[in-house]
């Protein structure tokens, strides 16, 4: 039986989101404290949800609206970098994160999730083409 292609996204992106948090934890011991937070677990919740969502989207959108897929591609793309950086600049604003070394963190984490995305979605229009 064939599984659902959403339903495989959704367990490829937690069993990452796992390993990204187990990556973190271990790498707290040998990277200094500066570039880690207390909030990272909720950090990598956040880009969890808006891929997931971002993904949701891609996948869905094409076969119920008239728009093309590039176009919901692109708006899913420039809708999550915006969120990224609104994220980033209210935690130094609000100085939540006040030490801006985390900000290298911050777009570590921003640059896994993106390779993450950018393979499953190359991979998903491979599906669609056949």
């Amino acid at each position: 039986m064939k599984k659902n292609p959403f339903v495989s996204y959704i367990t490829k992106i937690t069993f990452f989101s796992i390993a990204v948090c187990f990556l973190f934890l271990f790498g707290a011991f040998f990277i200094p404290k500066p570039y880690f937070s207390a909030n990272i677990p909720y950090y990598i919740v956040m880009f969890y949800a808006v891929t997931v969502l971002g993904y949701a989207s891609v996948y869905f959108l094409p076969k119920k609206s008239k728009m093309k897929f590039e176009h919901i591609f692109l708006l899913t793309k420039i809708c999550k970098f915006f969120i990224y950086i609104v994220v980033l600049v209210v935690m130094f604003l609000c100085s939540i994160e006040k030490n801006t070394k985390f900000a290298i963190t911050y777009l570590v984490i921003f640059a896994i999730y993106q390779v993450f995305d950018t393979i499953t979605l190359t991979s998903m229009v491979k599906n669609m083409k056949k």
